[in-house]
């Protein structure tokens, strides 16, 4: 039997999944302007962002190899947002661990960094994803008292775009 959620055992799968729930989750910060309580902490974000601005600049190594400190310093920062959790797998799980959970743990961060900047551009290009969490309910005619009467349901469900 699979389930929903079989595939997150699976790098690449996961990385998309991440992606797209960061760039749908856009207009919902927008529209509360905060981050959500829990696992999306400002230091998390920064460090997310910081782990994409890594990758993003490290074209400038070849203007001259002396740029390559610029991307090295993000990534450093990138692991700094969540030291606490990197101290705890280093303590339960060894140096090795480590190094394969730091690789996947920046992944995951320039996988949610993506999303956020495909989400934020399309935030700001289309009034159809900015709407996206907003209620959609119909109203009938009218009820006497100068209003309508509202039924239904959402038009569409959150998450989607149709």
């Amino acid at each position: 039997m699979l389930g929903r959620h079989d595939d997150d055992d699976k790098l690449l799968p996961l990385l998309r999944k991440l992606y797209r729930r960061a760039r749908l989750r856009i207009p919902l910060f927008v529209q509360r302007r905060r981050f959500a309580k829990g696992f999306e902490t400002a230091s998390r974000s920064l460090a997310a962002l910081a782990a994409f601005g890594a990758v993003a600049t490290l074209p400038l190594a070849l203007l001259h190899p002396a740029w390559l400190a610029v991307p090295a310093v993000l990534a450093g920062a990138s692991f700094t947002g969540d030291l606490a959790m990197y101290r705890y797998v280093l303590k339960r799980r060894g140096w090795r661990f480590l190094t394969v959970f730091s690789a996947v743990a920046f992944a995951t961060n320039v996988a949610i960094s993506a999303g956020i900047a495909a989400g934020v551009v399309q935030w700001l290009l289309s009034p159809r994803f900015r709407r996206l969490y907003e209620p959609h309910w119909e109203e009938t005619g009218p009820t006497g008292d100068g209003g309508g009467q509202i039924v239904g349901a959402p038009r569409h469900r959150p998450g989607t775009t149709a």
